[in-house]
Protein backbone atom coordinates (compact mmCIF):
# COMPACT_ATOMS: atom_id res chain seq x y z
CA UNK A 1 0.00 0.00 0.00
CA UNK A 2 1.14 3.57 -1.06
CA UNK A 3 0.66 6.48 0.93
CA UNK A 4 0.23 9.49 -0.50
CA UNK A 5 0.90 12.31 2.02
CA UNK A 6 -1.84 14.87 2.36
CA UNK A 7 -0.74 18.60 1.81
CA UNK A 8 -1.34 20.98 4.39
CA UNK A 9 -2.62 24.36 4.27
CA UNK A 10 -0.68 27.32 6.44
CA UNK A 11 -3.87 28.87 6.91
CA UNK A 12 -4.65 27.03 10.26
CA UNK A 13 -1.05 28.17 11.71
CA UNK A 14 -1.77 31.65 10.15
CA UNK A 15 -5.01 32.03 12.13
CA UNK A 16 -3.33 30.91 15.29
CA UNK A 17 -0.98 33.69 15.00
CA UNK A 18 1.66 31.84 14.48
CA UNK A 19 4.48 34.18 13.13
CA UNK A 20 6.75 32.47 10.18
CA UNK A 21 9.83 35.33 10.19
CA UNK A 22 12.42 34.78 11.79
CA UNK A 23 13.11 37.82 13.67
CA UNK A 24 10.90 40.52 15.34
CA UNK A 25 9.47 42.95 13.35
CA UNK A 26 9.96 46.56 14.96
CA UNK A 27 6.54 49.38 13.65
CA UNK A 28 8.03 52.80 12.37
CA UNK A 29 7.21 55.24 10.22
CA UNK A 30 10.73 56.25 8.11
CA UNK A 31 10.63 58.44 5.76
CA UNK A 32 12.53 56.82 2.74
CA UNK A 33 12.57 56.60 -1.40
CA UNK A 34 13.15 53.23 -3.24
CA UNK A 35 13.92 52.83 -6.91
CA UNK A 36 14.25 49.44 -8.48
CA UNK A 37 17.85 48.64 -9.37
CA UNK A 38 18.20 48.23 -13.08
CA UNK A 39 20.43 48.60 -15.61
CA UNK A 40 20.51 52.16 -15.27
CA UNK A 41 19.32 54.78 -12.59
CA UNK A 42 15.64 55.15 -12.74
CA UNK A 43 12.95 57.19 -11.25
CA UNK A 44 12.38 57.57 -7.47
CA UNK A 45 9.54 56.88 -5.19
CA UNK A 46 9.04 58.14 -1.92
CA UNK A 47 8.17 55.70 0.65
CA UNK A 48 7.29 54.94 4.25
CA UNK A 49 9.33 51.88 6.18
CA UNK A 50 6.28 50.48 8.03
CA UNK A 51 8.44 47.95 9.97
CA UNK A 52 11.65 46.89 10.08
CA UNK A 53 13.61 43.71 11.37
CA UNK A 54 17.42 42.28 11.11
CA UNK A 55 15.95 40.24 8.02
CA UNK A 56 13.90 42.82 6.06
CA UNK A 57 11.02 45.69 5.61
CA UNK A 58 8.22 46.78 4.76
CA UNK A 59 7.01 49.82 3.39
CA UNK A 60 4.15 51.68 1.90
CA UNK A 61 4.73 53.31 -1.46
CA UNK A 62 2.97 54.73 -4.10
CA UNK A 63 4.15 52.62 -7.17
CA UNK A 64 3.20 48.81 -8.14
CA UNK A 65 6.83 46.52 -7.60
CA UNK A 66 6.83 42.74 -8.94
CA UNK A 67 8.02 40.09 -6.44
CA UNK A 68 11.23 39.82 -6.98
CA UNK A 69 12.00 43.18 -7.47
CA UNK A 70 15.50 44.29 -6.22
CA UNK A 71 14.68 47.70 -4.44
CA UNK A 72 17.44 50.11 -3.24
CA UNK A 73 15.74 51.71 -0.27
CA UNK A 74 17.09 55.25 1.03
CA UNK A 75 16.26 56.30 4.32
CA UNK A 76 18.00 59.46 6.21
CA UNK A 77 19.57 58.73 9.44
CA UNK A 78 18.95 61.45 12.33
CA UNK A 79 22.30 60.97 13.91
CA UNK A 80 24.56 61.49 10.52
CA UNK A 81 23.95 63.53 6.93
CA UNK A 82 25.25 59.89 5.35
CA UNK A 83 21.95 58.20 4.24
CA UNK A 84 20.85 54.33 4.78
CA UNK A 85 21.13 52.49 1.73
CA UNK A 86 19.18 49.20 1.76
CA UNK A 87 18.81 46.39 -0.82
CA UNK A 88 15.70 44.63 -0.36
CA UNK A 89 14.03 42.15 -2.85
CA UNK A 90 10.44 42.45 -3.16
CA UNK A 91 8.35 39.16 -1.59
CA UNK A 92 4.67 40.59 -1.49
CA UNK A 93 3.09 43.78 -2.56
CA UNK A 94 -0.92 44.34 -1.90
CA UNK A 95 -2.76 47.64 -2.94
CA UNK A 96 -4.03 49.49 0.46
CA UNK A 97 -5.88 52.53 -1.23
CA UNK A 98 -5.85 53.48 -5.00
CA UNK A 99 -2.14 53.90 -6.09
CA UNK A 100 -0.67 53.18 -2.76
CA UNK A 101 1.03 49.59 -1.97
CA UNK A 102 2.05 48.13 1.34
CA UNK A 103 5.37 45.76 -0.08
CA UNK A 104 7.63 44.01 1.90
CA UNK A 105 10.51 41.23 1.31
CA UNK A 106 13.74 40.04 3.00
CA UNK A 107 17.23 42.47 3.34
CA UNK A 108 19.54 41.22 -0.38
CA UNK A 109 23.33 40.89 1.36
CA UNK A 110 26.19 41.97 -1.17
CA UNK A 111 29.61 41.23 -1.12
CA UNK A 112 30.32 44.51 0.49
CA UNK A 113 28.80 43.18 3.54
CA UNK A 114 30.30 40.03 3.77
CA UNK A 115 33.65 40.97 4.66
Amino acid sequence: MTLIPTPVSPAPLLRKGLERRLSERHPCALAASCRAVTGRIGPSWSATVINISTGGMALSVGQHFAPGTLLAITVRRSNSDTPAIMLVRVGHICEQAKGEFVLGGPFVKTRADAN
